[in-house]
C-alpha cells in the first residue's frame, strides 16, 4: 500500500496505469472462468463416452465380426476419437489464451512502472 501511495505522489498517471493493469490481471481470469469450466466439462464427458464406447467395441469384437459390421464400428470409433480430440483442442486453446493474457498483464504490472516512467520523464 505504501508503494502505491508513493507512486501516486510521484506521478498520478503511472499509479492509475498500474492500478488498472493490476486489476485487469486479477479480474480477467474470473470473467472467463465459467467458459473454461464448460469446455473442461465437455472434454471430460467426451473422454468418458470415448472410453465407454471403446470398451464396448473391444469386448464385443467377435460379435461385430460375425455380423460383418467391422467397417461401421471403425467409422464410429474414428468419429468418437475426433470428438474427443476436438474437445481437448478447444479447451487447450482457451486455457492457453487465458494464461497468455494473464502473463502479459502480470508482466505489464511488474514492468509497466519502468516503461511509463521512461515515457513520462
Amino acid at each position: 500500500m505504501f508503494s502505491l501511495v508513493s507512486i501516486f505522489l510521484i506521478n498520478y498517471m503511472m499509479a492509475i496505469f498500474l492500478i488498472i493493469i493490476s486489476s485487469l490481471s486479477l479480474i480477467l481470469p474470473n470473467i472467463v472462468n465459467k467458459t473454461l469450466e464448460d469446455k473442461k466439462d465437455a472434454f471430460s464427458v467426451a473422454q468418458t463416452d470415448y472410453t465407454a464406447r471403446t470398451t464396448e467395441y473391444l469386448s464385443g469384437f467377435s460379435t461385430i465380426q460375425s455380423f460383418g459390421i467391422v467397417q461401421f464400428v471403425i467409422n464410429e470409433f474414428k468419429k468418437n476419437t475426433k470428438q474427443v480430440m476436438d474437445s481437448a483442442i478447444e479447451y487447450g486453446k482457451l486455457s492457453n489464451k487465458i494464461d497468455t493474457v494473464t502473463l502479459i498483464l502480470g508482466s505489464l504490472t511488474f514492468m509497466g512502472g519502468f516503461y511509463l516512467e521512461d515515457f513520462l520523464f
